[in-house]
């Protein structure tokens, strides 16, 4: 699984998901405290068991099913044609993230989400992707043979 042609990355792919998978759920969860302090001026105890139950908790699972059944394959898919750069990855992740997070709650909501929500999904794949670019070591370029 970590056999690459020279250049395409340094680190273990699986390190880099495993990185990855949390990478969301944990940003939201700071995104949460941060606005929660910016409005109010301080934390209080029921943001941070609500964003330590149920954001780490099902962010976790959403993470989990994105990165693994969508992310992860096409990164390796990206490697086996030779395309495994960050620039690529990091838009594919924008869209997993954007995917993964729409089609919960299209499902949980029973409706299509917000517009606000697909924008979410996106900037968290978004810092997914680049912490998953970052911990695998890509290179920045696609090299053409």
């Amino acid at each position: 699984m970590n056999q690459a042609p020279p250049l395409q990355h340094k680190r273990p792919l699986w390190v880099a998901a495993l990185l990855a998978w949390i990478t969301g759920p944990v940003v939201f969860a700071l995104y949460l405290h941060a606005s929660e302090f910016i409005e109010n001026g301080n934390f209080h105890a029921s943001t941070f068991n609500f964003a330590m139950t149920v954001i780490l908790g099902l962010g976790s699972v959403i993470s989990a099913v994105a990165m693994f059944l969508m992310g992860l394959p096409l990164a390796l898919w990206f490697r086996r044609h030779g395309w495994l750069a960050a620039p690529l990855v990091c838009l594919t992740a924008t869209g997993v993230g954007a995917l993964a997070l729409g089609l919960f709650f299209w499902v949980t909501d029973r409706g299509p989400p917000t517009f606000g929500l697909w924008l979410l999904g996106a900037a968290l794949g978004a810092v997914s992707g680049i912490v998953f670019c970052v911990s695998a070591g890509l290179r920045w370029w696609v090299r053409t043979p």
